[in-house]
C-alpha cells in the first residue's frame, strides 16, 4: 500500500518502507528509470508553457482537472518533475553563490521546505524534497508555515543556506506554485531570480539539457530511498517548533524595533501596559490559511491582546483566498457580534493563504459600524504607525524648525498612493519608489540602508499589508501590531510623554483628542484624503490585443500629448493642474523622461503620469503595467481628495488612451 499524507499534518503516514504516491507516479512517467521518452520531454515543455516565472515565485493551476477552485491533491507527473527541475537549479543557484562567497567550501547545503495550506503542496513538496536530499542537502521540512515564519527561520537560523516555500499566495485554491530564497529574510533579490529564470529557460530551450536535468531529477527521486524520505518527515516535527521559535524571536525585534534582548523586552513591557491600559481585542479570520499553524495567538496573549481565532485550521477554507471585498463580510459579522458582547474587540484581520498578507475590518464608533478598511490605507496606517513609532522610541528626533535629525525613508511601489507621500512629508520622511514586487520594494530599501536612511516601513500599497524592517516580507502580525500600538500608544492622558497619535497629530498640524485615539475610524479620518483605484476593481485590469508593450507605449505618449493640449484648460480650471512629467519604473529604478531610452530593456515596467500644480506639488497621477505573461494591463488612478469623480474622470481618460494605443500598436483601425 502506498503512503498517503495525513490532511492535517501532513506527514507520511503508514509503513515508511512502502513508495510514496509521488514516487509511483513518477517511476510509471519514466519507466522505472533515468531515461526520458520524447513524448514525455514534449509534454514536460508544454506543461511548463503554463507556469508564471517571476521574481515573486513560479505560478500555476496545478489541479489535475485544470480547475482553479479545485480542492484536489494530485499533481501531474510532467508538474511533479518540472518542481524537481526548478529545485535542481535553485540548488545549482545556492551552490554559485556559496562558491563566490566561500571558495572550496563544499560543505552540504542546509535548505528548509514548507508549503500554505493548499491541497497540492504535500505532492508538491515531497518531490522537492527528494530531489534536495538526493543531492546530499540536508532539508529541514516544515509543512503548512506562513510564509513570514518560514523566511525568518531561514534568516535567524545558524547554517541554514536558503528555503523553497510551496504557494501561489492570493491566488485560488486550484493553483499552486514555489517560492525561493536564501538566508535574508525574504524571497530572491531580483538579479537572482532573474538568474535563476533565465536558467531555466536556456535549459528548456535545449532538448538535450533538458533531458539531462530530467534525467537528473528522476535519478535522485528513484535514489532515495522511503526510509530515508520518512526520516526527514519524522524531523518535521522538531523543524517546526524550532521554525515557531524562531519567528517569535525575531516578531519580537521587529515590533520592539530593538535588537538587544533586553531592550526588546523592555519595549514589550511597555506595550503590555499601554495593552492594559487601554484593552484591545482582534479577531483574526485566517480561512483555513497557513497562519493556523503558526504564533498569532500566543504573540498577541503574551501583549495582552485579546484573541479570537476563527477558521483557524489548515485548509478550512471557506470563501475567495484573495483578502478583498466580500472576503471580509465574515470577519465583518463576526467582529460586530464579539464586539457586542466584549467592547474591547474592534478590529480584525484576514490574511491569503500563505499568510504574508492581512487585510482589516474595524469597529467604527463613530457610526455604530464595521466595515473594511482599503488596501491603500492599510498601509498609510501602519506608516502613521511606525514613522511615529521611530519619534517615540527617539529613533528619530527634529530640531527647532521641525526638520528630521536623521535621514528617514519609506520604500514602496509605483502605484502605491500619494497619500504616503504626504504622510512622509509631515514626518520629514522622502518616498522613494520601485517597480512592482515585492523583491524590488525590499531591494530598494537594503540600497538606501547602504546610503544612511532609517527604513522602517516598506511595501506596495497598491497590494495591501506592510514590511517592517527587518522583516523582508509583508506579515499581517506586523501589520496587526502597528495597529496595536497605535490603538494602546495612541495617546498620553496625563499630559506626559506624547503617544503615537499625538505624535502624528503634532506632525500633522492638526488638533488631538484621547478619545480619538483609540478609534480606528477617528485615526483614519485624520489621514490624507486620496480616491485611489482599487487593484481589484474590473477597472483595473484592461484586456489589449498587442504584445509589444514599447509600442503601446510609444502610442500612448502620443496620444498624450495631443490630449493635454485639448485638456489643459480644463485640468487647470477643474483640479489646479498645470503641469505633467512622465515616470517609468525597471527593478529599482525610477526613471523621468518619455521614450524607449528611458523605459528599460524589455518595456515592460510600470509606466506613470503625474500632474502637478503652479507650485509643483503632484495633484495625481495615472499608472499602468503590462503582464509578461498575459494580454492585460493593469491600470489605476490616484487622485487627492475625496471627490470619487474626479478619481473617475482621471481612470476613464486614462483607460480611452489606453484602449486607442493598443488599436494603434495592434493594427486596428481606429474607430
Amino acid at each position: 500500500m502506498a503512503v498517503m499524507y495525513d490532511p492535517i499534518t501532513g506527514f507520511a503516514i503508514g509503513d515508511p518502507d512502502e513508495p510514496s504516491v509521488q514516487r509511483e507516479q513518477l517511476e510509471a512517467a519514466i519507466g522505472l528509470s533515468a531515461s526520458l521518452s520524447s513524448e514525455l520531454l514534449t509534454s514536460v515543455k508544454t506543461a511548463l508553457e503554463g507556469f508564471i516565472l517571476s521574481a515573486s515565485g513560479f505560478r500555476k493551476v496545478f489541479a489535475v482537472d485544470g480547475n482553479e477552485e479545485s480542492f484536489g491533491e494530485t499533481i501531474s507527473a510532467e508538474d511533479a518533475l518540472l518542481c524537481g527541475f526548478f529545485a535542481l537549479e535553485y540548488e545549482r543557484l545556492v551552490q554559485r553563490r556559496l562558491e563566490t562567497a566561500n571558495p572550496g567550501n563544499a560543505a552540504p547545503l542546509q535548505l528548509v521546505v514548507g508549503v500554505d495550506a493548499r491541497p497540492t503542496g504535500p505532492a508538491i513538496a515531497d518531490v522537492i524534497v527528494r530531489v534536495l536530499a538526493g543531492g546530499g542537502a540536508r532539508v529541514n521540512y516544515l509543512f503548512i508555515v506562513a510564509a513570514p515564519e518560514i523566511m525568518a527561520y531561514t534568516k535567524v537560523t545558524p547554517g541554514l543556506t536558503g528555503f523553497i516555500y510551496v504557494s501561489a499566495s492570493h491566488n485560488p485554491i486550484g493553483h499552486n506554485g514555489i517560492k525561493f530564497g536564501l538566508n535574508r529574510g525574504g524571497v530572491l533579490e531580483p538579479s537572482d531570480a532573474e538568474e535563476l529564470i533565465q536558467s531555466i529557460r536556456a535549459t528548456a530551450t535545449s532538448p538535450q539539457r533538458l533531458a539531462e536535468a530530467l534525467a537528473e531529477v528522476a535519478s535522485r527521486v528513484l535514489r532515495l530511498s522511503p526510509r530515508e524520505v520518512a526520516d526527514i518527515y519524522n524531523r518535521s516535527t522538531v523543524c517546526k517548533k524550532d521554525a515557531a521559535d524562531s519567528y517569535f524571536r525575531f516578531t519580537e525585534r521587529v515590533v520592539s524595533g530593538e535588537t538587544d534582548e533586553a531592550k526588546q523586552r523592555s519595549v514589550l513591557e511597555d506595550l503590555k501596559q499601554a495593552v492594559d491600559r487601554n484593552p484591545i481585542g482582534i479577531l483574526g479570520e485566517l480561512n483555513g490559511s497557513a497562519r493556523g499553524t503558526s504564533i498569532d495567538r500566543s504573540f498577541l496573549e503574551m501583549l495582552g491582546v485579546r484573541i479570537s481565532l476563527l477558521n483557524g485550521n489548515p485548509r478550512e477554507v471557506v470563501h475567495r483566498i484573495v483578502p478583498e471585498g466580500d472576503s471580509l463580510d465574515l470577519a465583518r459579522s463576526r467582529l460586530r457580534e464579539l464586539h457586542q458582547k466584549e467592547s474591547s474587540f474592534r478590529l480584525a484581520y484576514v490574511p491569503d493563504n500563505d499568510g504574508d498578507r492581512g487585510n482589516l475590518v474595524y469597529y467604527d464608533s463613530r457610526i455604530d459600524e464595521v466595515l473594511p478598511v482599503s488596501a491603500q490605507d492599510v498601509f498609510a496606517l501602519a506608516c502613521v504607525a511606525e514613522l511615529a513609532w521611530l519619534v517615540y522610541t527617539g529613533t528619530v528626533s527634529y530640531d527647532a524648525s521641525g526638520r528630521a535629525l536623521q535621514k528617514v525613508a519609506i520604500a514602496v511601489n509605483g502605484p502605491t498612493s500619494m497619500r504616503i507621500d504626504r504622510i512622509a512629508e509631515a514626518f520629514d520622511a522622502t518616498v522613494y519608489r520601485a517597480e512592482v514586487g515585492e523583491a524590488n520594494v525590499v531591494e530598494l530599501a537594503r540600497l538606501l540602508r547602504k546610503k544612511g536612511y532609517i527604513v522602517r516601513i516598506l511595501g506596495e500599497g497598491s497590494n495591501g499589508g506592510n514590511i517592517t524592517y527587518p522583516a523582508s516580507v509583508r506579515d499581517p502580525l506586523n501589520t496587526v501590531m502597528a495597529m496595536v500600538k497605535l490603538l494602546s500608544v495612541g495617546s498620553s492622558e496625563d499630559g506626559g510623554r506624547p503617544g503615537l497619535f499625538d505624535i502624528w497629530c503634532k506632525r500633522n498640524r492638526i488638533e488631538a483628542t484621547g478619545k480619538a485615539a483609540t478609534d480606528l475610524g477617528a485615526i483614519l479620518s485624520t489621514l490624507p484624503r486620496f480616491v485611489t483605484t482599487s487593484s481589484f476593481d474590473k477597472r483595473a485590469v484592461m484586456k489589449i490585443r498587442t504584445g509589444d508593450h514599447g509600442r503601446l507605449k510609444s502610442e500612448y505618449e502620443r496620444l498624450f500629448l495631443e490630449q493635454w493640449q485639448e485638456r489643459r484648460d480644463e485640468l487647470r480650471e477643474r483640479f489646479g493642474v498645470i503641469g505633467w512629467r512622465q515616470i517609468n519604473y525597471d527593478g529599482v529604478n525610477e526613471r523621468q523622461g518619455v521614450g524607449t531610452t528611458v523605459r528599460g530593456a524589455n518595456e515592460r515596467g510600470g509606466f506613470k503620469i503625474v500632474f502637478k500644480d503652479e507650485n509643483g506639488k503632484i495633484k495625481a497621477f495615472i499608472w499602468m503595467r503590462g503582464s509578461g505573461t498575459e494580454p492585460v494591463f493593469r491600470v489605476m488612478a490616484d487622485v487627492e481628495g475625496s471627490n470619487v469623480d474626479n478619481e473617475r474622470y482621471f481612470l476613464d481618460w486614462h483607460i480611452s488612451m489606453v484602449e486607442r494605443a493598443d488599436r494603434a500598436a495592434s493594427g486596428v483601425p481606429a474607430r
